[in-house]
């Protein structure tokens, strides 16, 4: 039989925990589905194929199973430290796992921890689906997500959680976030708009160890330039599209609804929630769009070619991440009307946040069936040296899409390195490819091996080079190990969270 109260008061307490336990369940069920649902429309296509032959292959986004681990993917190749620590754990997962699913699943977590994060800005239920629908359907997301920049999406996502989550969780969402450095310094000051605690300001700056360092004693030459500014998209204008999160440089990686006037709905939706923003990031997202409007209009080449740092931001659409959590903690708490016999009106503003979000882009689910994988070549293999890339300049087409050369993912290439828009240099070919590239074409193989050159890849044949020295080394220097000793560090951090947490659960307990 089951135990009966033994008091009224047991029964009335009792009665009570059990009305509490169906509002909690009344108030997670439907955000719980509609982040999932969110979730599958935007990261749906990755899953297209459970082949483990497949690979993620869009843009920039070029995660195969198995990476190698390079002089590049710790920081210290012949171009800047971009993509660090990224490609530095996914070559370590490689040895593991495929690294292209732990990509997919990792964007699938982070979605879900970012939407439970978001809901939190929210009291009713109808302002934490707004919150969530903010957070994770807005146009950077999809842009970004369309141009291969997958560990950016995972900042954007992240940021709100940054100002709204404490302990573990922000620890968790401030190393994620550092998977790009772009991603870290956006955490970072973010993070700093809370005034936190000295710990947690020390722990982020710690994440930026892995990017910073290589940056300091290579520090990466870039010419100024004004071709990754402020874009305009069709009806809202160059800052109107800043300010609705779109306006990506790559005209091609954007839905083709931002070309039909659907900007101007995003506009509108950021119009709407800037009155409902808390002051720190209302100034946070001028701050933003001042920078932006700086670089647009001001001397932004100037800028980015002379203030060391300023070409992490070149590319100015990235300064739309810090609106993104003014936005979403004002979609949770948006509402047009408090009285009681006007009650609907409560819910009214969430709804309308709900609405001009799904309705700014329309053609998303059509747009992100370019995320699908594809098959992996048998040409992306490992070599004991270098490969020297003179068939491409770091781009190539596969399967009719313009992608990084998938080469310098498996194996250690040295590639140009340079950057030419519009037939302009913007960022020139690094020394070392230019005298690879002179001692092939004078037939000095010898120099070749000097360099720990072991093949040429050329007219799309490999061309392996006969050398007496067995086996041939890539070229390492001795800053390999110490990106290593960086990465390992960064990847230890990933410990200090889940200290946190059981510190914080066995307080729980004894309480």
């Amino acid at each position: 039989m089951p135990t009966l109260p033994h008091s009224l008061g047991d029964r009335r307490l009792s009665a009570r925990q059990f009305a509490h336990r169906g509002q909690l369940r009344g108030r997670v069920h439907w955000p719980v589905l509609w982040s999932c649902f969110l979730l599958c429309v935007l990261l749906g296509p990755l899953f297209s194929t459970l082949s483990l032959d497949t690979a993620l292959l869009t843009r920039d986004m070029v995660v195969l199973n198995h990476p190698a681990m390079t002089l590049s993917a710790v920081g210290f190749g012949d171009n800047p430290a971009r993509a660090t620590p990224q490609d530095g754990l996914l070559a370590l997962v490689g040895y593991v796992m495929p690294a292209s699913w732990f990509v997919r699943l990792l964007l699938v977590g982070v979605g879900l921890f970012a939407a439970a994060s978001a809901a939190q800005a929210g009291r009713t239920t109808w302002q934490k689906l707004a919150a969530i629908t903010v957070c994770l359907f807005n146009p950077f997301v999809v842009e970004r997500l369309l141009q291969g920049h997958w560990s950016l999406v995972i900042a954007a996502w992240l940021l709100p959680a940054i100002y709204l989550r404490r302990g573990a969780p922000l620890l968790v969402a401030l190393w994620l976030c550092s998977l790009t450095p772009t991603g870290a310094v956006a955490a970072f000051i973010v993070l700093a708009c809370r005034r936190p605690h000295l710990r947690y300001l020390l722990f982020a700056l710690i994440t930026w160890l892995p990017w910073l360092i290589p940056s300091l004693l290579f520090s990466p030459v870039s010419r100024g330039t004004d071709v990754f500014f402020g874009r305009a998209e069709e009806a809202a204008g160059t800052l109107g599209t800043f300010l609705g999160l779109g306006g990506l440089w790559n005209i091609a990686a954007i839905p083709e609804s931002r070309n039909l006037g659907f900007a101007l709905i995003s506009l509108l939706l950021t119009v709407i929630l800037v009155f409902f923003m808390p002051r720190r990031l209302q100034l946070l997202s001028a701050g933003a769009t001042a920078a932006f409007l700086l670089l647009w209009l001001g001397p932004g080449a100037w800028i980015v070619h002379t203030i060391p740092g300023a070409a992490l931001f070149r590319d100015s659409h990235k300064l739309a991440l810090f609106l993104i959590p003014g936005l979403v903690l004002a979609a949770g708490r948006i509402s047009f009307g408090g009285r009681q016999r006007f009650r609907f009106l409560s819910h009214s503003g969430a709804i309308v946040v709900i609405g001009l979000s799904l309705l700014a882009l329309p053609d998303a689910p059509h747009a992100l069936r370019a995320l699908r994988p594809l098959p992996i070549s048998q040409q992306w293999v490992r070599h004991e040296g270098d490969v020297v890339q003179l068939d491409n300049r770091g781009l190539v087409n596969y399967h009719g899409r313009t992608i990084v050369d998938p080469l310098t993912k498996a194996t250690s290439v040295l590639s140009a390195g340079e950057l030419r828009i519009d037939n302009t240099l913007i960022d020139p070919p690094n020394p070392r490819f230019l005298q690879a590239e002179k001692a092939w074409r004078s037939h000095d193989h010898p120099t070749l091996c000097g360099m720990g050159i072991s093949a040429v890849h050329e007219n799309n044949t490999i061309h392996p080079i006969a050398c007496t020295t067995t086996p041939i080394q890539p070229y390492r220097t001795e800053y390999f190990r110490l990106g290593i000793v960086l990465i390992s560090i960064w990847i230890a951090q990933s410990l200090i969270p889940c200290a946190f947490g059981i510190r914080a659960y066995a307080r729980r307990r004894k309480g």
